[in-house]
């Protein structure tokens, strides 16, 4: 069996998790081997870093977050921002954007005026 990683390397382990990366990617740029990785994630998730009993219920849900923003935003946190702030307002105003079959259309309009910094004529994202 080998010595356990230095705490400070388990928490680069953890915070490339919650950055949405994937075993691979974090054993890679961690330096360790993959199965150190599992049993860092197994720990997390079974409780054993008091540092994180705060987020302990919401291990998946963060992670599925981050996975997401990955994703759907090429891990561009700017782009994610101004995706959730729209999201939200359209569910302040009473309208839930995934039950629209225009909201795809809406988010990738979204998207691509997060690099123009505009969204077109009187703010129409429909335009």
């Amino acid at each position: 069996m080998t010595a356990p990683l230095a705490r400070r390397k388990q928490h680069a382990v953890l915070r490339m998790y919650f950055e949405g990366l994937s075993y691979d990617q974090i054993a890679r740029n961690a330096g360790v081997g993959k199965g150190s990785v599992e049993e860092i994630i197994r720990r997390l998730k079974s409780g054993e870093y008091e540092e994180f009993q705060d987020v302990h219920d919401l291990v998946e849900t963060l992670r599925d977050i981050a996975v997401m923003v990955r994703k759907e935003f090429s891990g561009d946190v700017e782009r994610c921002h101004v995706g959730s702030v729209a999201w939200a307002a359209l569910n302040r105003l009473g309208v839930d954007p995934s039950a629209r079959k225009h909201a795809r259309g809406v988010v990738r309009r979204i998207r691509r005026s997060s690099h123009s910094g505009r969204l077109g004529p009187a703010g129409d994202p429909h335009q």
